[in-house]
């Protein structure tokens, strides 16, 4: 068993929109079309898969060319965790891990731990930007979907700086 980062969101999240996150995040390319309903974001490469032996977690599977230099990515995702209140996403704890746990913390709001060995209290604790992070429709639901689409990437130095933090590099 190894050390994880352990990456708390707020419990009000989609799976997919979480996923879409990380996504882009990680440099998947995003698009928006505009239907007569909205314009949702869109981002290539990325999958939401169940787990049949599991059915309280999933799989967020990515797939193309990622800033990380892999071209497949898969996470965790826990729909169900002690604290309802929270999502949970336990990758290794990596630099990258860390990076992306932060950015998507801030994006969400959460908590986020290095790593899972320490002691219980998390490291950074993010505010909840918004609300409500599973908006249906409206005006609300469209600045949602426009916040995701206008996110950058992760960039080399947010991996950098979350070296000193990782357990392995």
């Amino acid at each position: 068993m190894g050390v994880n980062t352990l990456i708390f969101l707020s419990g009000d999240v989609r799976v997919q929109d979480v996923a879409d996150v990380m996504g882009v995040l990680l440099g998947l390319p995003a698009s928006q079309e505009t239907f007569h309903w909205g314009t949702p974001t869109d981002v290539k490469g990325v999958k939401v898969q169940g787990i049949k032996e599991i059915p309280e977690c999933c799989h967020i599977i990515l797939e193309g060319k990622m800033i990380s230099g892999e071209e497949n990515e898969r996470f965790l995702f826990h729909m169900e965790c002690s604290n309802p209140k929270h999502k949970l996403i336990s990758p290794r704890s990596s630099p990258l891990a860390i990076a992306l746990g932060l950015r998507m913390c801030e994006f969400f709001g959460g908590e986020i731990h290095y790593q899972d060995c320490e002691d219980d209290k998390p490291n950074r604790v993010f505010k909840k930007p918004r609300k409500n992070n599973r908006p249906e429709d409206g005006r609300v639901w469209q600045w949602f979907e426009y916040e995701k689409f206008r996110l950058k990437p992760l960039a080399k130095k947010d991996i950098i700086n979350a070296k000193r933090f990782a357990c392995y590099t």
